[in-house]
């Protein structure tokens, strides 16, 4: 069963530059959580954001 793409309407006029601004940081949602996560650990514990920490992390 194949879907047909959806055609858009005649009369829909464009998404408002705004609309389309957010649209675009959707996917990026994740990333700004990630930062926000390593922030708040960085902040919590003095060793979180260590040499030490980073290696053990990427050697993993």
């Amino acid at each position: 069963m194949q879907l047909e793409p959806t055609k858009p309407m005649a009369g829909a006029a464009p998404a408002p530059i705004t609309a389309r601004r957010w649209t675009g940081l959707r996917g990026g949602g994740p990333l700004v959580g990630l930062v926000l996560v390593c922030l708040l650990g960085a902040l919590l514990n003095e060793n979180f954001a260590s040499l030490d920490n980073v290696m053990n992390v990427l050697t993993r």
